[in-house]
């Protein structure tokens, strides 16, 4: 087996070096998504790797990729387009560590040393990205990618659910292992489908195939025949994936992401079909146990019990911002959520006294950085929204250039719905999903090719 890895590596190494390519562009996304599954397998079943996580594997591809610029001896940098909407809300994290430290969670300064490390992990793969040459080709290389690795978590994530459903006859003995471990260790486990993403769970993944979901359907409707019927196929399948989560933020995320792609191509008939196959669809699935799920949210005049402990969450954070008006400090949410005393009302009595995120980002920008954070983080998501939507014009780009920049400015359409129902950039792995696609869509707004040195 161990034969088997090192010269996997090896060959996978060659193909990088002999084909000029883009480390970051092509292992990021692998990065993202299967770190967590063989690390948990390493700490449930005993399996090597259990010291593997998201970080260290994303370190060691910006160590790669520093590597081979070195070797063949570039060291050009090219300008960012659009760092006035992204770097107000990167400096007001970086302050927040300031006073985070300096504040009432002074104790937690080691622990946010750590935390603050994952993220600048993050903001070096995004800058390394943006900064690079990214040629229409090196964006086909990132959406085959994307699209490679959820069409294989949707593969993973039927398995999963033969499992739990009791087919375990049907799938490999490894599969089966992981699956009844997590069913019996994680309180989604035996219910929902988290794929590869056992450490956040089905709402987080969910959002993780937001992008590779959109990014699919983008390219469908720019192609014709059989490769048409292709890509309008998977998205098709990793959207059925994120119905499969239960998610419905989610759900929510894509529907709104969806709507949006005829809005970017500039398509009156595309909105019309767009709208029409959302309906028959959202009819389609009404009838399922994912449709109940959703109107399950409010009914006979109430929130079910997801949403009454989320309300219980925001009402905390607001009396919180009101007390701290520049937030409580980087990452200092969850530490104040120990000591509230109305968080977790609504949740198992296991739950009290026990950190919760914020379940919605929005508020925890509130908690964290305050109304600033807030204004930042819309700043970022409106500047892409604006700056995508101007690069999708048929005018200015084209081929897998234009598909990627109508995904992403879709996607961002998607993220700022999905961000009122998790705090999804405060995990790596959906977080990274994020800077990782901002920073193709910037360079692919990139059209002077001039580096600068």
């Amino acid at each position: 087996m161990r034969v088997f890895l090192v010269t996997s590596l090896v060959g996978l190494l060659c193909w990088l070096w002999r084909g000029q390519r883009n480390v970051l562009v092509h292992l990021v996304p692998v990065a993202l998504a299967f770190p967590p599954l063989i690390a948990y397998g390493g700490h449930a079943l005993g399996w090597p790797g259990a010291w593997l996580s998201t970080r260290v594997v994303l370190v060691a591809c910006i160590l790669l990729f520093m590597g081979f610029r070195l070797l063949r001896r570039d060291f050009s940098y090219h300008r960012i387009p659009g760092l006035e909407f992204v770097a107000p809300y990167v400096l007001l994290v970086l302050a927040s560590v300031l006073w985070g430290a300096l504040g009432p969670y002074n104790a937690y300064a080691g622990a946010m040393a750590r935390e603050l490390l994952s993220w600048l992990v993050l903001a070096a793969v995004f800058l390394a990205i943006a900064g690079s040459s990214q040629e229409d080709g090196d964006l086909k290389a990132a959406g085959r990618v994307l699209v490679a690795v959820a069409l294989i978590e949707v593969v993973y994530s039927g398995l999963q659910g033969l499992v739990l459903l009791g087919s375990d006859r049907l799938v490999s003995a490894p599969i089966v292992e992981l699956t009844q471990s997590a069913r019996e260790d994680l309180s989604f486990g035996p219910l929902r489908l988290y794929g590869t993403l056992p450490n956040l769970g089905p709402n987080f993944f969910g959002a993780f195939l937001l992008v590779p979901t959109v990014l699919a359907f983008s390219r469908g409707f720019s192609q014709r025949g059989l490769v048409r019927l292709g890509w309008l196929l998977a998205g098709v399948t990793c959207a059925a994936l994120i119905a499969a989560t239960y998610s419905r933020g989610a759900m929510l995320g894509l529907a709104i992401a969806l709507l949006m792609i005829p809005v970017w191509r500039r398509s009156r008939r595309g909105i019309l079909g767009m709208i029409g196959a959302i309906a028959v669809a959202a009819l389609l699935v009404g009838q399922t146990p994912v449709g109940r799920h959703v109107t399950e949210l409010y009914k006979a005049g109430q929130l079910d019990p997801s949403g009454t402990a989320r309300v219980y969450l925001w009402k905390a954070i607001l009396r919180s911002a009101a007390d701290h008006p520049v937030g409580l400090g980087f990452n200092g949410w969850p530490r104040a959520s120990e000591h509230d005393i109305d968080v977790g009302l609504a949740d198992p009595p296991s739950t009290i006294g026990s950190e919760h995120p914020a379940e919605n980002q929005w508020m925890r920008e509130l908690a964290d950085r305050g109304i600033l954070g807030v204004l930042a983080l819309a700043l970022l998501v409106g500047g892409m929204i604006r700056l995508t939507f101007r690069g999708a014009d048929s005018a200015q780009s084209g081929g897998w250039s234009r598909d990627f920049l109508v995904a992403v400015g879709a996607a961002y359409v998607g993220w700022a719905c999905a961000f009122l129902t998790g705090d999804h950039l405060m995990y790596d792995n959906v977080a990274g999903m994020f800077w990782y696609t901002t920073a193709l869509a910037l360079a692919a707004l990139r059209h002077d090719g001039q580096p600068s040195t």
